[in-house]
């Protein structure tokens, strides 16, 4: 219920540019000035409610430790199968190369370091 407040903070002060998972937000900012300044507002925001932000969980990311963070790459990738799986959704032997494709794909990105929001 208190977020409910802060999504409309954040919609605001970030041109819609979050995304809120229960608890958990992240918030995309034009600078680290910037970023910093919307999380000191969003702290004074909560802490009229007796909340305060995680310090610990709390990162500013540059825009290339964001890409890798998120996955952008792997996502925009699965993005591109989908959009092929619906294309060729009635040519079996196409469907059976995407999902080889996707399988081997998915073997690598489980070998390699874990980091950002690996899950």
């Amino acid at each position: 219920m208190y977020l409910y407040e802060v999504d409309e903070f954040l919609k605001t002060t970030t041109s819609n540019q979050f995304v809120r998972w229960v608890d958990d937000m992240t918030i995309a900012a034009a600078s680290r000035p910037a970023a910093k300044q919307i999380l000191r507002d969003l702290d004074q925001l909560i802490m009229t409610r007796g909340l305060r932000l995680n310090s610990g969980k709390t990162q500013v990311l540059s825009a290339i430790e964001a890409r890798r963070y998120f996955h952008v790459a792997m996502n925009e990738y699965l993005d591109l199968e989908r959009s092929r799986i619906t294309k060729y959704r009635k040519q079996p032997l196409r469907i059976s190369q995407i999902c080889r494709r996707l399988r081997d794909r998915f073997d690598e990105f489980c070998a390699r370091p874990r980091h950002g929001h690996w899950d």
